[in-house]
């Protein structure tokens, strides 16, 4: 059906399609059909041009359908222009804060530090930078992306503690390897994270991925270092099991 097609076109980005559907003399489909499917799609594949022609239709659809939805999905995939298109959009726009900043998370999980200023910055509805307990903090630690950690540990408002959750970013970073995020949570002016945090946690996690860097940092750091002994030498265990020879 005519739905459908507009939905396909529009995930696909095709403009002229979608024009050309909306403005069918006989049976043309909504803008805002299957709920604003169209618009979401648009939005999560980053076709700026699409979303506005569905958003300036006459059966348009709500640019905060679906809970915000349009405006996650591209804050997910760092398609900027389309989370300020969104965001600035006259009749309905969604909150900065949409789904309790789910927008943020998965903008800082994906590294997209443009999307996550654009986020943080927008008024009064922007999220906290220490929205859900830091989770936007941990998500970013977890993939790496120390620009994002940073900008969210900087941020003047609400930023979220190095420490949050006990160092849970800490330990995510550990985990996997990020040695820049590692020195980052540990090295921040205020509320660093131990590294000896979680009796050592974060030292067995490196060590059996055989993060020989983040290893030697933990070890190494000037305050509170992680023992090498920590939980009965479950690092040195860890690390053996794994074959990590140089951890070892």
């Amino acid at each position: 059906g005519g739905g459908a097609a507009l939905v396909a076109a529009a995930e696909r980005g095709h403009t002229h399609v979608v024009w050309q559907l909306l403005g069918w003399p006989e049976t043309a489909p909504r803008a805002d059909c299957l709920g604003g499917a169209a618009l979401v799609l648009a939005a999560e594949a980053g076709h700026r041009d699409v979303v506005r022609a569905l958003l300036e239709s006459e059966t348009a659809p709500r640019a905060d359908c679906m809970d915000g939805r349009a405006l996650v999905y591209a804050a997910e995939a760092g398609h900027g222009e389309v989370v300020t298109a969104l965001l600035g959009w006259p009749v309905h726009p969604p909150p900065a804060d949409v789904q309790d900043g789910r927008a943020l998370v998965y903008a800082a999980e994906g590294g997209h530090e443009g999307v996550v200023r654009t986020l943080l910055g927008w008024g009064a509805d922007a999220p906290p930078a220490d929205v859900q307990d830091g989770r936007a903090l941990v998500a970013a630690a977890e993939r790496g992306h120390d620009a994002v950690v940073r900008t969210l540990l900087g941020w003047p408002e609400c930023a979220p503690a190095a420490d949050c959750q006990q160092g849970r970013a800490l330990l995510a970073a550990a985990e996997h390897g990020h040695e820049a995020v590692v020195r980052t949570l540990l090295g921040w002016p205020e509320h660093a994270a131990r590294a000896d945090c979680w009796n050592g946690l974060a030292l067995v996690w490196a060590a059996k991925g055989g993060h020989h860097g983040v290893v030697a940092t933990l070890l190494g750091w000037p305050t509170h270092a992680a023992r090498a002994d920590c939980q009965g030498g479950a690092a040195l265990v860890a690390a053996a099991r794994e074959g990590h020879a140089r951890v070892v």
